[in-house]
């Protein structure tokens, strides 16, 4: 059929009974810009050398990780995947004093994230084999580090006034979520010739880990269109959008976290070489953000003059995977 499969997205189609698959995967990440609200962005030094009350700002988020995947189907309706990432992330702050004096402040953490566990059930295909209709189940295993250390938090009349939290520790930095989270939504992909269609819906419900923290939950759509002028190569684009809410810490909003992030990915799929009762492919894409609307909070200090607390945006992403596919002989 030349199926494809999307990158951010996920297929409504299920590759057959017996089909498996392994991957190695390397994907890059950069924000380097400071975004507040869907307003233009600002290159952070200039946003911290125009107000002498940004005691910090944001400079740089960059997170590299690696991956192992794996895919099979014991049924033709039934498709099971695993990810097991190892995540490096490294983020930079500008720091500055009363004086007008910018220092720069680096933070690092690496290691084994969140185990990914993802199941799909394609409960209706067309008799012809060209649209597909599936529910995706999935979970998260706390297999990946979080920190408790917290930044000075201010008093519990302060925060129920304001409704949020001053804390300020980056979850950028987190390498996993300190509890199960768990997805579920639908998948519909369709085939006209040479393109295929792919949309997906999804909802991640985030709950509180044992330190009291909770990352937002996530509502994600996403549209992709692949064309695959033969077998061997599939050329494409996709757009995804989420809406994350506020990440919560001990019972209180986190002012400067969640939004909306609208993302644009070109992606293309070469199978280049037939091997060990299967075929390798080469898995790539490259996008960038093209619409955000983040958080920010203002904060007045002990002396009366404001800053902003705020999130890094724009930058871009790439991913590269290498997948070597076997699917066994149907014994029907």
């Amino acid at each position: 059929m030349g199926t494809t499969a999307p990158f951010r997205l996920r297929t409504a189609v299920t590759p057959g009974k017996g089909n498996f698959s392994v991957g190695m995967v390397y994907g890059y990440t950069q924000k380097d810009r400071v975004k507040i609200g869907s307003g233009s962005s600002q290159e952070p030094y200039d946003f911290i050398k125009g107000n002498r009350a940004q005691p910090r700002a944001p400079s740089q988020l960059e997170a590299h990780q690696q991956a192992l995947t794996a895919n099979y189907s014991p049924t033709d309706d039934l498709a099971l995947f695993i990810n097991v990432p190892w995540l490096e992330r490294r983020t930079k702050t500008l720091n500055q004093t009363p004086a007008g004096v910018i220092t720069e402040s680096v933070g690092e953490e690496n290691g084994i994230g969140d185990i990914t566990l993802e199941g799909r059930y394609n409960f209706w295909r067309s008799t012809r084999w060209d649209k597909f209709a599936t529910v995706l189940l999935g979970t998260t295993l706390p297999t990946g580090q979080f920190s408790a250390d917290r930044s000075p938090t201010p008093s519990r009349r302060v925060a129920e006034q304001t409704g949020d939290n001053l804390i300020s520790t980056g979850p950028a930095l987190q390498l996993g979520k300190d509890t199960a989270t768990f997805t579920g939504g639908l998948l519909y992909s369709q085939r006209w010739k040479a393109l295929w269609l792919h949309t997906t819906a999804l909802y991640t419900v985030n709950p509180k880990n044992d330190e009291n923290f909770a990352f937002g939950d996530v509502a994600n759509i996403g549209l992709g269109l692949h064309y695959t002028p033969n077998y061997d190569l599939m050329l494409g684009v996709e757009i995804d959008a989420s809406y994350i809410e506020k990440n919560e810490d001990q019972g209180y909003k986190i002012g400067n976290s969640g939004g909306t992030v609208t993302n644009l990915a070109f992606v293309s799929d070469w199978r280049f070489m037939n091997a060990f009762g299967g075929n390798f492919k080469f898995r790539g894409s490259v996008g960038l953000p093209i619409y955000e609307d983040l958080n920010s909070r203002e904060i007045v200090n002990q002396q009366g003059r404001t800053f902003t607390q705020t999130q890094l945006g724009d930058g871009f992403f790439g991913n590269l995977a290498l997948v070597w596919t076997f699917r066994a002989a149907p014994d029907y």
